[in-house]
């Protein structure tokens, strides 16, 4: 299969040049032809590759996805590889250009991270998603997905946003947390969570509708669910995202053992294996953390490869700027054991749409790529959470203060988790009541 993909890029790139006349760079089509070699030569799966061949190998892969899809970009975002990170270079020219019915801020995310390894996020690993293939589609079929989690228990009217990939990587869809509806028949997902583009140079536009600002209020959400919760909609949606919720605590909060001790070593004040704290508490700790260990610097150099990229960061160099903070943001969620996940994309500020009347249009530039860290709020969904210093002024922060009091009382009580399947119901109880709220089930 890679022989054929690299076979496949090669022939696309050539073909690319002559409609474009475009002249390659030598390198790659060097590069690309080395590669194809390289893996028919080492196709055996008895045959451990030299390290020297896996490396060319891995760049000339990133070399051939860069030429699919990052043509022109003009953003630092790395896909989650610190080690790439680099002294941050803004550009004036533009990334997208965005019709907006409404004009609002929003964080539109593109790359997710969810597995942390030494200075390097990356998605989940295609057997975790086979292995949870069928609750996922189960639950894409009862028309629960993560992307539209927000916007589901609510009756809100939507309004319109179309989006023009310019200058940015056009591998994702940039999509917002306020999302209510999208058609997603030109990309593929894994999780029904972030979207790549099927076509091999990508996507160009990109069209969906949002509910503006429940993102920024999802107390509001919390109390539609808890007043609702007999409703059959409601009630659907809790036995849902109680499938959804497991998936979430089984895999979105886990750290390797070098991270937590490393972290553990860091935290002080808090037991996490007797101790979970209230989101707001969670939040404002992550955050003061940050403002204590880290200085905000855009001026940084990569790292060498022969230092631990978290231990440095947090003992030696104590500098960087968002995607260090959202790096450290996120597994210190996980250790405190709320599920996070590192993001990257672009956003759209208050001040970019200050002032802005309906059906506007708003360019934005390589100065609104920014990487953040999300949290998952149980029964309610996934929602950014800033924790970089400038864009805690820039972006609206989350409501947060009343959701414990809501929340609690309306919470997934699991009877022996390990042996449900997708068939089973968990009961949503209150504690006040103990009643079950349906009788559906999640076929």
């Amino acid at each position: 299969l890679n022989t054929v993909l690299a076979l496949a890029t090669l022939v696309i790139m050539i073909n690319s040049k002559s409609r474009t006349n475009q002249k390659l760079p030598f390198s790659l089509i060097f590069s690309g032809i080395l590669a194809m070699l390289m893996l028919i030569w080492f196709s055996q799966e008895t045959y451990k590759q030299p390290l020297v061949f896996e490396n060319v190998q891995e760049r000339t892969v990133n070399a051939m996805m860069d030429f699919r899809f990052k043509r022109n970009t003009i953003d630092y975002l790395t896909e989650g590889n610190l080690w790439d990170v680099k002294t941050r270079n803004d550009s004036d020219e533009i990334a997208l250009n965005i019709a907006l019915e409404q004009p609002t801020s929003m964080y539109l995310k593109g790359f997710v991270g969810e597995t942390y390894l030494d200075g390097e996020w990356s998605p989940l690993h295609k057997e975790i998603y086979a292995t949870e293939y069928n609750r996922l589609h189960a639950l894409e079929k009862n028309n629960f997905t993560a992307a539209l989690q927000l916007s589901t228990p609510m009756n809100m009217d939507s309004t319109n946003v179309k989006i023009q990939i310019v200058n940015a990587s056009k591998k994702y869809a940039y999509l917002p947390y306020e999302l209510a509806s999208f058609s997603s028949k030109n990309f593929q997902t894994n999780d029904f969570s972030t979207y790549t583009a099927n076509s091999f140079f990508g996507t160009e536009q990109l069209s969906f509708e949002i509910m503006p600002t429940i993102e920024k209020s999802f107390p509001i959400i919390a109390e539609t669910i808890y007043d609702n919760a007999q409703e059959q909609s409601i009630s659907s949606y809790l036995i849902n995202e109680s499938f959804y919720n497991e998936y979430v605590y089984k895999y979105e909060t886990l750290l390797d053992e070098d991270t937590k001790l490393l972290l553990s070593q860091h935290v002080e004040n808090i037991d996490v294996q007797t101790e979970r704290l209230e989101y707001k508490q969670a939040i404002d700790y992550v955050q003061k953390f940050l403002e204590n260990n880290l200085t905000y610097n855009e001026n940084i150099e990569p790292l060498t490869s022969d230092k631990d990229y978290l231990q440095y960061l947090l003992e030696q160099n104590n500098a960087g700027y968002a995607p260090h903070y959202a790096t450290v943001a996120t597994l210190l969620f996980r250790f405190l054991q709320i599920p996070a996940r590192y993001v990257e994309g672009y956003i759209i500020s208050s001040q970019d749409v200050k002032g802005m009347e309906g059906f506007s249009e708003v360019s934005i530039t390589g100065k609104n790529a920014h990487s953040w860290t999300e949290i998952y709020i149980d029964a309610i969904g996934w929602v950014p959470i800033e924790t970089t210093p400038p864009y805690l002024e820039l972006m609206p922060q989350i409501m947060a203060p009343k959701y414990s009091e809501e929340m609690q009382k309306v919470k997934p009580q699991f009877n022996s988790i390990e042996n449900q399947t997708i068939d089973d119901t968990p009961q949503y109880v209150r504690e006040d009541e103990i009643e079950h709220l349906t009788e559906s089930t999640l076929k």
